[in-house]
């Protein structure tokens, strides 16, 4: 989705106008409400094989390891 915030700007300017100017319409509009930010699903949501695949996964990643083509990385931060 595209940023908004040129619209939220636009709503605010036409109802600074309503109140400043004499002769603009005198109706204002009203700007949509922030998205709810997309939270996702809980870890216990998770089947626990895919729980304990994913916990592995990251354990080594926290160990140096190689990539297909030979390349070494340094551990990662946990």
């Amino acid at each position: 989705m595209a940023n908004l915030s040129w619209h939220r700007a636009l709503v605010r300017h036409w109802n600074d106008g309503v109140a400043t100017v004499p002769d603009w319409p005198k109706f204002e509009l009203t700007e949509r409400p922030y998205a709810k930010p997309f939270s996702g699903p809980s870890w216990e949501d998770f089947t626990p094989g895919l729980r304990d695949g994913i916990d592995a996964y990251c354990e080594r990643l926290g160990e140096r390891h190689k990539t297909y083509s030979g390349k070494v990385f340094p551990q990662c931060k946990q």
